[in-house]
């Protein structure tokens, strides 16, 4: 990468062959005397922006439309505490990428207004096609306090559209969509540490290309509520070698129910996402919690 000797910008090699190739033809040969670097013009204008997490918590952000998307992940991570690297922004449906063709993206380049919601997706961890996981362990865990009670956790399987084609628990362990690529393993119950687990296993290189996205969730058997229950949470391991992958805990819960993650499709490969959102409905009737997903999905 050159600088340019007028104004001291950073030139990389790709933008200087694209300036070449955009001479519609031309012959000539671009070099670093010749080129004057052109920015669009960014209005110096402060903004609020709203950041809104997929579990529902919402801040406000102070930033300015000439600053870059990581200098608002940086106010973000300054306001609550999420790594810049764990944060996917989103905005009418567009994700506010870092970069594009080796430039810096700004704040201004995606018509963010002041007072205009962004959403927030916590990135648990990244897997690509090159990484060599396939067989993946989703365990849904819980303790008990007094009595021994159940957990239900429930899979639900969307496609591009945020359509749910499968839904997996204790009793359909496999869909006929996704095969055994997806599958319920049960319940694993450790009585002397009061600990309830539920497992969920996916060979991620056989699921559909039609599967976007995979939701996984938490919900009461008998319970009213969660709040009964001990520290409900995910750990999600590489099952060949037993190499934990990610995993979170969920704060104290009110409702019926929790949506606790999703594994989404990228270019690359998949992504795990915390969630962390609370929700009506239970395995019995959960009607109010595909609405909730739904919601949710829409947003990642």
């Amino acid at each position: 990468m050159d600088k340019c000797p007028e104004d001291g910008f950073l030139l990389p090699e790709q933008t200087k062959d694209f300036i070449s190739r955009s001479l519609r033809g031309q012959q000539v040969e671009v070099n670093d005397q010749e080129i004057n670097v052109i920015e669009t013009p960014q209005v110096d204008e402060p903004i609020t922006v709203q950041i809104l997490t997929l579990g529902g918590s919402v801040c406000q952000v102070k930033t300015n439309k000439k600053h870059s998307i990581i200098t608002l992940k940086e106010e973000i991570e300054k306001y609550m505490d999420i790594p810049v690297g764990k944060q996917s922004l989103f905005f009418r449906n567009t994700e506010l990428e870092n970069y594009n063709n080796g430039m810096s993206r700004r704040v201004g380049d995606f018509g963010i207004q002041d007072n205009d919601k962004i959403y927030l997706s916590i990135l648990m961890k990244e897997i690509d096609v090159g990484d060599n996981i396939n067989a993946v362990k989703v365990r849904l865990q819980w303790n008990w306090v007094n009595s021994r009670d159940f957990l239900d956790g429930i899979v639900y399987v969307l496609d591009g559209n945020n359509n749910i084609t499968a839904r997996l628990d204790y009793d359909n362990n496999v869909s006929p969509l996704c095969g055994e690529s997806i599958f319920h393993k049960g319940d694993d119950i450790d009585n002397d540490r009061k600990l309830g687990c539920q497992i969920i296993g996916m060979n991620l290189e056989n699921i559909p290309m039609s599967v976007q996205t995979i939701v996984f969730t938490l919900s009461s058997y008998r319970a009213s509520s969660l709040s009964s229950f001990k520290n409900p949470r995910v750990h999600i391991e590489e099952e060949t070698r037993g190499q934990p992958l990610a995993g979170c805990d969920t704060d104290a819960i009110k409702s019926q129910a929790i949506i606790v993650c999703a594994f989404r499709r990228s270019q690359q490969g998949w992504r795990i996402i915390q969630i962390n959102r609370e929700s009506s409905g239970n395995a019995q009737n959960d009607s109010a919690l595909i609405t909730s997903i739904i919601d949710v999905v829409r947003n990642l």
